[in-house]
């Protein structure tokens, strides 16, 4: 089990006009870690993250993953696991990579089609050649309304998921020839 830390002006925290707090969540917390001891992971940007201190006194023997050790290669190389968050989109990429986890946010970010509102998900759909021909050579987006012109579920039917694709195409850009 992993927390995932996010910084402290992340507008997804928001919820009734104030910032979330996970020491607000601490029962439900401790349900999801069923006694385990967890790892924690600080955020990139806010390494100093005061969460992380209140996650600490929650879990005193939490391990903490380095900074230099990036999510998409915790994602990619561990079998699958638990990830606590309040509401990061890293979460929905957890999931991706056949992950599971726990958002202790109240708000209900999920949409029907299992899309997060306030996520874009870079690492996936953009790699696909069918998003760009959708939007270099179909329909003239200035004639649609705002946000019509493509959707993830639209995406998601005409691209279908690659596993490890990134990693590949990374892999072949940048090895020796």
């Amino acid at each position: 089990m992993m927390f995932l830390a996010q910084t402290r002006d992340d507008s997804s925290l928001i919820y009734n006009g104030k910032f979330l707090s996970i020491d607000a969540n601490i029962k439900k917390i401790f349900r999801i870690s069923d006694g385990k001891i967890p790892f924690h992971k600080r955020h990139p940007l806010d390494p100093n993250e005061a969460e992380i201190d209140k996650w600490l006194k929650i879990f005193p023997h939490s391990i903490p993953v380095e900074n230099d050790v990036s999510v998409y290669q915790i994602f990619a190389a561990h079998p699958p696991m638990d990830f606590i968050t309040i509401s990061s989109g890293s979460g929905y990429e957890a999931g991706l990579f056949g992950h599971r986890t726990h958002f202790v946010s109240p708000r209900n970010w999920t949409h029907e089609d299992g899309g997060f509102s306030h996520f874009v998900k870079i690492l996936y759909e953009y790699w696909h050649v069918a998003f760009w021909d959708h939007i270099l050579f179909g329909s003239k987006i200035s004639s649609l309304p705002p946000g019509s012109w493509i959707t993830a579920r639209a995406i998601r039917r005409e691209c279908a998921f690659i596993p490890d694709r990134l990693r590949r195409t990374i892999n072949f850009e940048w090895s020796p020839r």
